[in-house]
């Protein structure tokens, strides 16, 4: 008994050391974040605003995190600045079960710049969050994991953002461009933040990776924790991402048209992604151009499927067909039922990317499917076309409505206005821009002659 309370009261103060300052910082103010987490500073002013802002978005984002009960462990976290010179500008450990982190006083000016240090606070935090010592595996958290959590917290705090409404900007104009992004670059090649606008395109797409995980289910806590665990034993990420997510996808039954066997799990894998992607940025309220209605149909229209095996033939054979050929296929086919409602699925996906003036047809587009399905394979063919055709006459009209816009915009907006974010991001990154935007500097002197012109 006296053996279990001094192990408790040891634990106690060990906790508390935590929590409390170094005599060398008893000066020093201290404000809770949450519960769970302090922060002290030698005082309260715009700069170390900065920090508080970030460590409570940090904190939320981390402890709000899908997957964990009420009841499991919160860690408890300290946070102090000091005048110390800390290699890095930080440094972590946990002492009496609760995680404690400093920071470099001289570096405050700095640290919404400062990608290392910030870095380093969202890798512990996940690490004690999956219940996985920081002390030395804060360099091995995968680059994909913290670029998408920083994006999380940096959202976390935008006061442009509205609550319950999340946008992907990057993401969508990848998409509906046709370029959807490489998840396996996404994995083993982490961006840093003096990439630029690279970064922001990555950090973007790294956030709606780990958003696509807690779709899983279990809300993807057991994906992530066999993840940090394979990264903490030096693991490639995308290795180790095929292996723990593709069993878990291929369970949950998603099933995606593509021109592979969908059962090789990394192919099932890259899919899964893309359509989370396509899903998320590409909706009703944020829909997609002409040009991406039509290329999106098209690709759904390409079928692979398993033909049946003759004889005893034992190999599996993958075909390729037209959608408008399901008919005459039906019998080849191993599974013509559930390519079908794959399409459907797909079609009922493109829907809802679309301008509400696309619903009509595509919903003839899915009625022809379900006939089909139900037996009028002699008649699909045509009932399809004849909604395709209406299809493309909506894209049509939709591309003039396009480039009439652009037309007016370019006439009656002046270029500061219509490029206001990407003049914006190069009077702050000059030298960064000048080097990989060629084309907007060319565009930039072409502007600048015109207006001496008109001087």
């Amino acid at each position: 008994m006296v053996c279990r309370t001094q192990k408790l009261l040891a634990l106690i103060l060990g906790i508390a050391s935590a929590f409390c300052l170094s005599p060398g910082l008893s000066a020093y103010k201290t404000v809770e974040l949450s519960d769970r987490m302090k922060f002290s500073c030698p005082r309260f002013d715009s700069n170390y605003k900065k920090i508080q802002d970030f460590l409570k978005a940090a904190d939320h984002v981390m402890q709000n995190f899908p997957g964990f009960k009420a009841a499991e462990k919160n860690v408890l976290c300290s946070v102090s600045m000091t005048n110390a010179d800390l290699k890095d500008g930080y440094e972590i450990s946990v002492r009496g079960g609760a995680l404690v982190i400093m920071l470099a006083d001289p570096d405050i000016g700095e640290f919404d710049r400062n990608f290392k240090v910030q870095s380093a606070v969202i890798s512990s935090l996940l690490l004690c969050r999956f219940g996985i010592s920081p002390e030395k595996n804060i360099a091995k958290v995968p680059g994909w994991m913290v670029a998408g959590f920083l994006y999380r917290s940096e959202r976390k705090n935008s006061s442009i953002s509205m609550p319950g409404i999340i946008t992907y900007p990057a993401a969508r104009m990848l998409c509906i461009s046709m370029s959807e992004p490489d998840l396996w670059r996404l994995l083993d090649n982490p961006l840093d933040f003096s990439d630029g606008p690279s970064y922001r395109l990555y950090s973007e797409n790294c956030a709606m990776l780990v958003e696509a995980l807690t779709h899983l289910p279990g809300d993807g806590k057991d994906v992530f924790t066999a993840l940090l665990k394979s990264a903490v034993a030096d693991e490639k990420p995308s290795d180790s991402f095929r292996h723990a997510v593709g069993p878990v996808v291929k369970k949950a039954g998603f099933d995606f048209p593509a021109s592979f066997d969908i059962g090789e799990a990394g192919k099932l894998v890259e899919e899964w992604y893309k359509t989370f992607v396509r899903n998320s940025s590409v909706n009703i309220f944020y829909p997609g151009t002409s040009g991406f209605a039509v290329g999106r149909l098209e690709k759904i229209e390409m079928i692979s499927y398993e033909a049946v095996k003759s004889g005893k033939e034992e190999k599996t054979e993958w075909k390729n067909c037209g959608i408008t050929e399901l008919g005459g296929k039906w019998l080849e086919m191993t599974n013509p039922e559930k390519a079908v409602t794959c399409r459907q699925r797909c079609l009922s996906d493109l829907s809802n990317q679309l301008p509400s003036m696309f619903q009509k047809e595509m919903n003839g587009l899915i009625i022809a499917l379900k006939n089909l399905k139900d037996g009028g394979k002699e008649d699909f063919a045509a009932e399809y076309g004849k909604a395709r055709k209406g299809f493309l006459e909506r894209a049509f009209f939709l591309k003039e409505i396009e480039d009439y816009l652009s037309e007016g915009e370019g006439k009656h907006v002046s270029f500061g206005t219509r490029y206001s974010v990407e003049l914006k991001y190069l009077e702050e990154n000059g030298d960064f821009a000048g080097r990989f935007w060629p084309s907007l500097a060319d565009e930039l002197e072409k502007q600048q002659k015109k207006s001496n012109g008109n001087l």
